[in-house]
């Protein structure tokens, strides 16, 4: 079962999941609808796209084998701009 407060970590600790994932998930926001509004995708790199999304991979494998909700949502968000950002990509290149 997923666990929405680890508590095996202080409440110190938690309180920082919340915040990373808060942020995690600001932080990717501007770049994501930036890339909608305008399609536009020159600036990324196919490297630097498929690092972050194999790496986003693996942090949402890890959150679900740690069972932890709060990093669960963090890597969830980033797997999901990740998978965004590089399937826009992909489209720009085709088309």
């Amino acid at each position: 079962m997923i666990e929405w407060w680890d508590n095996n970590i202080s409440e110190t600790a938690n309180i920082a999941s919340v915040i990373g994932a808060v942020f995690t998930f600001s932080n990717n926001l501007p770049q994501i609808w930036k890339t909608i509004k305008t399609k536009g995708t020159e600036d990324f790199s196919y490297s630097a796209l498929t690092l972050r999304f194999v790496g986003t991979s693996l942090w949402l494998l890890y959150s679900i084998y740690l069972k932890n909700f709060l990093v669960l949502i963090s890597s969830c968000i980033s797997f999901f701009s990740a998978f965004v950002l590089f399937a826009y990509k992909i489209q720009s290149s085709l088309y």
